[in-house]
């Protein structure tokens, strides 16, 4: 099953205070971790979530790889299915990864 693991959330310098750093696995077409945002509708618009690249892979522009909007909302687990079919994880934490100490 393809994962979206959460790096980082509330990005700063970003078009939306709801950018979320997401690492894939397996990367997509070379393209292993993405930023995702929501922007909110405007009139004649609707809201709408977009993925771009980062990383090294980031390009200067941000042309998104998938941008999409729905009625009931668009959302980053929504337009993380539409990139790749992946699942949003969250990070382990150094707790869950140890053995807890023990030799």
């Amino acid at each position: 099953m393809p994962t979206a693991t959460i790096v980082e959330t509330g990005l700063r310098n970003w078009p939306s205070s709801d950018a979320t750093l997401y690492r894939l696995d397996p990367p997509v077409e070379g393209v292993d971790q993405v930023v995702v945002w929501v922007t909110p509708a405007q009139p004649h618009l609707p809201a709408r979530a977009v993925v771009v690249p980062s990383g090294e892979q980031r390009p200067t522009s941000l042309k998104p790889i998938v941008e999409y909007a729905h009625p009931a909302g668009p959302n980053h687990a929504g337009a993380l299915w539409l990139l790749g079919g992946y699942d949003i994880v969250e990070a382990a934490t150094a707790d869950e990864t140890s053995d807890g100490g023990a030799q």
